[in-house]
Protein backbone atom coordinates (compact mmCIF):
# COMPACT_ATOMS: atom_id res chain seq x y z
CA UNK A 1 0.00 0.00 0.00
CA UNK A 2 1.45 3.40 -1.17
CA UNK A 3 0.45 5.92 2.26
CA UNK A 4 1.01 10.01 1.65
CA UNK A 5 0.61 12.65 4.20
CA UNK A 6 -2.83 13.40 2.77
CA UNK A 7 -5.65 11.75 4.78
CA UNK A 8 -8.25 12.09 1.88
CA UNK A 9 -5.73 10.06 -0.65
CA UNK A 10 -7.42 6.88 -1.92
CA UNK A 11 -6.85 3.83 -0.60
CA UNK A 12 -5.22 1.68 -2.82
CA UNK A 13 -5.87 -2.49 -3.11
CA UNK A 14 -2.19 -3.19 -2.94
CA UNK A 15 0.08 -3.87 -0.01
CA UNK A 16 4.01 -4.62 0.61
CA UNK A 17 4.81 -8.05 -0.31
CA UNK A 18 4.72 -9.84 3.24
CA UNK A 19 2.36 -7.49 4.66
CA UNK A 20 -0.36 -9.27 6.10
CA UNK A 21 -3.65 -8.64 4.62
CA UNK A 22 -5.48 -8.31 7.80
CA UNK A 23 -3.38 -7.59 11.25
CA UNK A 24 -5.66 -6.92 14.66
CA UNK A 25 -3.20 -6.38 17.28
CA UNK A 26 -4.11 -6.16 21.20
CA UNK A 27 -7.21 -5.37 20.16
CA UNK A 28 -9.88 -3.89 22.99
CA UNK A 29 -13.32 -2.97 22.94
CA UNK A 30 -15.44 -1.40 25.42
CA UNK A 31 -19.47 -0.15 26.04
CA UNK A 32 -18.95 2.02 28.80
CA UNK A 33 -22.78 2.84 29.14
CA UNK A 34 -23.43 -1.31 29.20
CA UNK A 35 -20.53 -2.62 30.93
CA UNK A 36 -18.18 0.16 32.41
CA UNK A 37 -14.41 -0.25 31.95
CA UNK A 38 -14.62 -4.33 31.48
CA UNK A 39 -13.59 -4.73 28.26
CA UNK A 40 -15.62 -7.15 26.13
CA UNK A 41 -12.61 -7.94 23.43
CA UNK A 42 -9.66 -8.25 25.80
CA UNK A 43 -6.32 -7.90 24.08
CA UNK A 44 -7.08 -9.37 20.81
CA UNK A 45 -4.08 -10.53 18.14
CA UNK A 46 -5.27 -12.28 14.80
CA UNK A 47 -3.74 -11.99 11.61
CA UNK A 48 -4.72 -13.32 8.46
CA UNK A 49 -2.69 -13.39 5.30
CA UNK A 50 -3.69 -12.96 1.52
CA UNK A 51 -5.42 -16.18 0.13
CA UNK A 52 -5.78 -18.28 4.01
CA UNK A 53 -8.40 -18.89 5.60
CA UNK A 54 -8.85 -18.55 9.23
CA UNK A 55 -11.34 -19.51 11.70
CA UNK A 56 -13.12 -17.88 14.64
CA UNK A 57 -14.85 -20.50 17.51
CA UNK A 58 -16.73 -19.91 20.40
CA UNK A 59 -20.11 -19.91 22.34
CA UNK A 60 -22.80 -17.40 21.73
CA UNK A 61 -21.72 -14.28 23.30
CA UNK A 62 -17.90 -14.81 23.33
CA UNK A 63 -17.57 -12.07 21.12
CA UNK A 64 -17.00 -13.53 17.60
CA UNK A 65 -18.99 -10.82 15.58
CA UNK A 66 -17.74 -7.96 17.62
CA UNK A 67 -14.40 -8.97 16.36
CA UNK A 68 -15.53 -9.21 12.59
CA UNK A 69 -17.15 -5.64 12.78
CA UNK A 70 -14.08 -4.85 13.89
CA UNK A 71 -11.61 -6.24 11.52
CA UNK A 72 -14.25 -4.44 8.73
CA UNK A 73 -14.17 -0.98 10.76
CA UNK A 74 -18.13 -1.10 11.46
CA UNK A 75 -17.99 -1.46 15.21
CA UNK A 76 -20.80 0.53 16.59
CA UNK A 77 -20.97 3.98 17.82
CA UNK A 78 -21.52 2.62 21.44
CA UNK A 79 -18.15 1.05 21.87
CA UNK A 80 -15.11 2.52 22.26
CA UNK A 81 -11.45 0.66 21.38
CA UNK A 82 -7.77 0.93 21.09
CA UNK A 83 -5.10 -1.20 19.87
CA UNK A 84 -4.72 -1.61 15.73
CA UNK A 85 -6.72 -2.94 12.96
CA UNK A 86 -4.92 -2.83 10.15
CA UNK A 87 -6.38 -3.70 6.38
CA UNK A 88 -3.22 -3.85 3.95
CA UNK A 89 -0.82 -2.39 6.53
CA UNK A 90 -2.82 0.59 6.69
CA UNK A 91 -4.74 1.32 10.44
CA UNK A 92 -8.57 1.46 9.27
CA UNK A 93 -9.23 4.64 12.25
CA UNK A 94 -6.58 6.73 10.04
CA UNK A 95 -8.57 6.23 6.85
CA UNK A 96 -11.33 9.07 5.24
CA UNK A 97 -14.58 8.32 5.31
CA UNK A 98 -13.68 8.16 1.46
CA UNK A 99 -11.00 5.33 1.77
CA UNK A 100 -13.30 3.59 4.47
CA UNK A 101 -16.52 3.00 1.45
CA UNK A 102 -13.63 1.96 -0.63
CA UNK A 103 -12.45 -0.45 1.79
CA UNK A 104 -16.59 -1.98 2.03
CA UNK A 105 -16.93 -4.11 -0.96
CA UNK A 106 -13.69 -3.36 -2.77
CA UNK A 107 -11.19 -4.63 -0.13
CA UNK A 108 -13.99 -6.16 2.49
CA UNK A 109 -16.61 -8.13 1.41
CA UNK A 110 -19.72 -9.37 4.76
CA UNK A 111 -21.48 -12.46 4.79
CA UNK A 112 -24.06 -11.99 7.93
CA UNK A 113 -25.61 -14.69 9.54
CA UNK A 114 -29.72 -14.05 8.93
CA UNK A 115 -29.81 -13.11 4.86
CA UNK A 116 -33.78 -12.18 5.82
CA UNK A 117 -32.90 -9.35 7.22
CA UNK A 118 -29.56 -8.09 5.44
CA UNK A 119 -31.68 -7.95 1.98
CA UNK A 120 -34.15 -5.70 1.56
CA UNK A 121 -37.28 -6.96 1.49
CA UNK A 122 -38.95 -4.21 -0.36
CA UNK A 123 -36.57 -4.98 -3.85
CA UNK A 124 -36.07 -7.67 -6.15
CA UNK A 125 -33.05 -9.30 -6.01
CA UNK A 126 -31.85 -8.05 -9.49
CA UNK A 127 -32.01 -4.24 -8.37
CA UNK A 128 -30.28 -5.29 -5.31
CA UNK A 129 -26.99 -7.00 -7.06
CA UNK A 130 -27.28 -3.77 -9.45
CA UNK A 131 -26.89 -1.58 -7.50
CA UNK A 132 -23.79 -2.79 -5.73
CA UNK A 133 -22.49 -3.88 -9.54
CA UNK A 134 -22.77 -0.10 -10.57
CA UNK A 135 -20.14 0.74 -7.51
CA UNK A 136 -17.56 -1.05 -9.58
CA UNK A 137 -18.23 -4.82 -10.34
CA UNK A 138 -16.24 -7.33 -13.47
CA UNK A 139 -19.48 -9.43 -13.01
CA UNK A 140 -23.07 -9.17 -14.34
CA UNK A 141 -25.92 -10.15 -11.46
CA UNK A 142 -26.39 -12.83 -13.35
CA UNK A 143 -22.86 -13.77 -13.70
CA UNK A 144 -22.79 -13.45 -9.92
CA UNK A 145 -25.97 -15.57 -9.25
CA UNK A 146 -24.58 -18.52 -11.63
CA UNK A 147 -20.81 -18.21 -10.13
CA UNK A 148 -22.71 -19.07 -6.24
CA UNK A 149 -24.25 -22.18 -7.81
CA UNK A 150 -28.19 -20.98 -8.06
CA UNK A 151 -29.92 -21.99 -11.18
CA UNK A 152 -33.08 -20.24 -12.81
CA UNK A 153 -31.31 -17.12 -12.51
CA UNK A 154 -34.67 -15.20 -14.38
CA UNK A 155 -36.76 -16.43 -12.08
CA UNK A 156 -34.42 -15.41 -9.15
CA UNK A 157 -33.56 -11.93 -10.39
CA UNK A 158 -37.47 -10.90 -10.24
CA UNK A 159 -37.82 -12.69 -6.99
CA UNK A 160 -37.88 -10.58 -4.10
CA UNK A 161 -35.75 -12.03 -0.91
CA UNK A 162 -39.04 -13.60 0.86
CA UNK A 163 -40.03 -15.83 -2.30
CA UNK A 164 -36.70 -17.43 -1.89
CA UNK A 165 -35.62 -20.10 -0.43
CA UNK A 166 -33.06 -19.74 3.01
CA UNK A 167 -30.58 -21.27 1.17
CA UNK A 168 -31.06 -19.34 -1.89
CA UNK A 169 -30.97 -16.23 -0.14
CA UNK A 170 -27.70 -17.15 1.12
CA UNK A 171 -26.16 -17.82 -1.77
CA UNK A 172 -27.77 -14.30 -3.28
CA UNK A 173 -25.62 -12.76 0.06
CA UNK A 174 -22.45 -14.32 -0.46
CA UNK A 175 -23.23 -13.32 -4.39
CA UNK A 176 -23.12 -9.87 -3.11
CA UNK A 177 -20.03 -9.84 -0.82
CA UNK A 178 -18.25 -11.15 -4.18
CA UNK A 179 -19.71 -8.39 -6.17
CA UNK A 180 -16.32 -6.21 -6.08
CA UNK A 181 -14.10 -8.95 -6.07
CA UNK A 182 -12.96 -8.41 -2.24
CA UNK A 183 -9.83 -9.42 -1.10
CA UNK A 184 -11.45 -10.75 2.06
CA UNK A 185 -14.60 -12.48 3.04
CA UNK A 186 -15.95 -12.23 6.48
CA UNK A 187 -18.22 -14.83 6.84
CA UNK A 188 -20.33 -14.35 10.25
CA UNK A 189 -22.39 -17.63 11.04
CA UNK A 190 -23.10 -18.16 7.70
CA UNK A 191 -25.04 -20.88 7.88
CA UNK A 192 -26.76 -20.43 11.51
CA UNK A 193 -30.59 -20.37 10.16
CA UNK A 194 -29.73 -23.58 7.48
CA UNK A 195 -30.60 -26.65 8.12
CA UNK A 196 -27.71 -29.16 7.89
CA UNK A 197 -27.99 -30.58 4.50
CA UNK A 198 -27.92 -26.48 3.25
CA UNK A 199 -25.51 -25.75 5.46
CA UNK A 200 -22.84 -28.55 4.18
CA UNK A 201 -23.67 -26.77 0.76
CA UNK A 202 -23.25 -23.15 1.69
CA UNK A 203 -19.62 -24.08 3.44
CA UNK A 204 -18.57 -26.57 -0.07
CA UNK A 205 -19.55 -23.49 -1.67
CA UNK A 206 -17.44 -21.31 0.09
CA UNK A 207 -14.90 -23.38 0.21
CA UNK A 208 -14.96 -23.75 -4.01
CA UNK A 209 -15.51 -19.73 -4.50
CA UNK A 210 -12.14 -19.04 -2.42
CA UNK A 211 -9.99 -21.68 -4.12
CA UNK A 212 -11.07 -20.21 -7.42
CA UNK A 213 -10.99 -16.66 -6.23
CA UNK A 214 -8.41 -16.50 -4.32
CA UNK A 215 -9.85 -14.33 -1.43
CA UNK A 216 -9.01 -14.44 2.31
CA UNK A 217 -11.69 -16.05 4.40
CA UNK A 218 -12.52 -15.06 8.36
CA UNK A 219 -15.13 -17.16 8.64
CA UNK A 220 -17.12 -16.80 12.46
CA UNK A 221 -18.78 -20.21 13.51
CA UNK A 222 -20.04 -22.08 16.71
CA UNK A 223 -19.59 -25.24 14.33
CA UNK A 224 -16.43 -27.11 14.54
CA UNK A 225 -17.24 -29.41 12.51
CA UNK A 226 -17.63 -26.83 9.56
CA UNK A 227 -14.80 -24.75 11.04
CA UNK A 228 -12.36 -28.01 9.52
CA UNK A 229 -14.00 -28.31 6.15
CA UNK A 230 -12.86 -24.55 5.12
CA UNK A 231 -10.36 -23.09 7.18
CA UNK A 232 -6.69 -23.99 7.58
CA UNK A 233 -6.15 -21.98 11.25
CA UNK A 234 -8.71 -21.70 13.74
CA UNK A 235 -8.90 -18.99 16.84
CA UNK A 236 -10.88 -20.36 19.88
CA UNK A 237 -12.67 -16.95 21.72
CA UNK A 238 -13.96 -17.51 25.27
CA UNK A 239 -15.00 -14.08 26.89
CA UNK A 240 -13.45 -11.92 24.51
CA UNK A 241 -10.25 -13.48 25.11
CA UNK A 242 -8.34 -15.97 22.77
CA UNK A 243 -7.68 -19.27 24.80
CA UNK A 244 -6.07 -21.65 21.89
CA UNK A 245 -5.36 -20.97 18.55
CA UNK A 246 -3.20 -22.94 15.72
CA UNK A 247 -3.68 -25.03 12.59
CA UNK A 248 -7.34 -25.92 13.01
CA UNK A 249 -6.73 -30.04 12.54
CA UNK A 250 -4.14 -29.70 15.12
CA UNK A 251 -6.82 -28.05 17.60
CA UNK A 252 -9.49 -30.56 16.39
CA UNK A 253 -7.62 -33.47 16.69
CA UNK A 254 -6.24 -32.73 19.97
CA UNK A 255 -7.53 -30.01 21.47
CA UNK A 256 -5.44 -28.62 24.74
CA UNK A 257 -7.30 -26.07 26.35
CA UNK A 258 -10.71 -27.19 28.67
CA UNK A 259 -12.81 -25.06 26.65
CA UNK A 260 -12.06 -26.06 23.01
CA UNK A 261 -12.38 -29.58 24.22
CA UNK A 262 -15.47 -29.03 26.15
CA UNK A 263 -16.96 -27.66 22.79
CA UNK A 264 -15.79 -30.76 20.76
CA UNK A 265 -17.49 -32.82 23.91
CA UNK A 266 -20.50 -31.40 23.41
CA UNK A 267 -21.15 -31.83 20.02
CA UNK A 268 -21.85 -35.23 18.85
CA UNK A 269 -19.40 -37.20 16.39
CA UNK A 270 -20.44 -40.35 14.99
CA UNK A 271 -17.02 -41.40 14.34
CA UNK A 272 -15.64 -40.88 18.15
CA UNK A 273 -18.58 -43.08 19.15
CA UNK A 274 -18.35 -41.23 22.40
CA UNK A 275 -20.74 -42.70 25.09
CA UNK A 276 -22.54 -39.76 25.44
CA UNK A 277 -22.18 -35.75 25.84
CA UNK A 278 -19.77 -33.94 28.21
CA UNK A 279 -22.00 -30.06 28.02
CA UNK A 280 -19.75 -27.27 29.35
CA UNK A 281 -21.34 -26.49 33.34
CA UNK A 282 -22.47 -23.20 33.07
CA UNK A 283 -22.84 -20.11 30.11
CA UNK A 284 -20.93 -17.56 29.72
CA UNK A 285 -21.25 -14.34 31.91
CA UNK A 286 -22.16 -11.08 31.10
CA UNK A 287 -18.93 -9.10 31.10
CA UNK A 288 -19.45 -7.25 34.22
CA UNK A 289 -20.16 -10.56 35.86
CA UNK A 290 -16.56 -12.26 34.92
CA UNK A 291 -14.19 -13.54 37.25
CA UNK A 292 -10.60 -12.19 37.56
CA UNK A 293 -7.50 -13.71 35.87
CA UNK A 294 -9.07 -16.40 33.32
CA UNK A 295 -12.49 -15.75 32.21
CA UNK A 296 -13.48 -19.55 32.05
CA UNK A 297 -12.38 -20.71 35.58
CA UNK A 298 -15.65 -20.76 37.11
CA UNK A 299 -16.88 -23.02 34.18
CA UNK A 300 -13.64 -25.20 34.42
CA UNK A 301 -13.30 -28.25 36.39
CA UNK A 302 -9.28 -28.25 36.30
CA UNK A 303 -9.05 -24.71 37.63
CA UNK A 304 -7.14 -23.97 41.01
CA UNK A 305 -5.74 -20.76 42.50
CA UNK A 306 -3.15 -19.86 40.07
CA UNK A 307 -6.09 -19.13 37.74
CA UNK A 308 -7.44 -15.51 39.71
CA UNK A 309 -3.93 -14.75 37.48
CA UNK A 310 -4.78 -14.33 33.93
CA UNK A 311 -2.16 -16.87 31.83
CA UNK A 312 -0.71 -15.80 28.89
CA UNK A 313 -0.57 -17.16 25.47
CA UNK A 314 2.32 -19.22 25.29
CA UNK A 315 3.59 -21.54 22.90
CA UNK A 316 2.84 -25.24 23.04
CA UNK A 317 3.93 -27.10 20.05
CA UNK A 318 2.13 -26.30 16.70
CA UNK A 319 -0.19 -23.93 18.68
CA UNK A 320 -0.63 -21.15 21.20
CA UNK A 321 -2.78 -21.58 24.50
CA UNK A 322 -3.57 -19.43 27.52
CA UNK A 323 -3.95 -21.82 30.17
CA UNK A 324 -2.40 -22.50 33.81
CA UNK A 325 -3.45 -25.97 33.62
CA UNK A 326 -3.58 -27.33 29.72
CA UNK A 327 -4.60 -30.91 29.04
CA UNK A 328 -2.18 -33.04 28.49
CA UNK A 329 -0.98 -33.98 24.92
CA UNK A 330 -3.56 -37.16 23.30
CA UNK A 331 -5.27 -37.09 26.60
CA UNK A 332 -8.66 -36.26 26.09
CA UNK A 333 -10.36 -38.25 28.24
CA UNK A 334 -9.54 -36.41 31.91
CA UNK A 335 -11.73 -33.59 30.59
CA UNK A 336 -14.85 -36.30 29.65
CA UNK A 337 -14.55 -37.46 32.93
CA UNK A 338 -14.02 -34.15 34.79
CA UNK A 339 -17.05 -32.13 32.54
CA UNK A 340 -19.23 -35.16 33.83
CA UNK A 341 -18.71 -34.35 37.20
CA UNK A 342 -19.38 -31.00 36.47
CA UNK A 343 -22.43 -31.16 34.75
CA UNK A 344 -23.15 -33.15 37.49
CA UNK A 345 -22.13 -30.72 40.35
CA UNK A 346 -23.91 -27.82 38.07
CA UNK A 347 -27.47 -30.08 38.33
CA UNK A 348 -26.76 -30.60 42.23
CA UNK A 349 -26.93 -26.81 42.63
Amino acid sequence: MVLTSDPTAQCTMDAPSGTPLLRVQDLHVHFPKRHGNVPVLDGIDLTINPGEAVAVVGESGCGKSLLGLAAANLLPAAATWNGAVEFRGQDVRSMSRSQVRRMHGAGVGMVYQDATSSLNPGMTIASQLRQICRLGSSSTPEDLLSSVGLQETDRIMRSRPHQLSGGQRQRVLIALALARDPALIIADEPTTALDVTIQRQVVQLLRALQTSRRFALLFISHDLGLVSEVTSRAAVLYAGQVVETGPTNDILLEPRHPYTSGLLRASMSIEQRWDRLAPIPGQVRQPRDLPTGCRFRDRCSRASDACVTRPALQTSGSRLLACHHPLPPSDQSSWTSEANEGTRRSANG
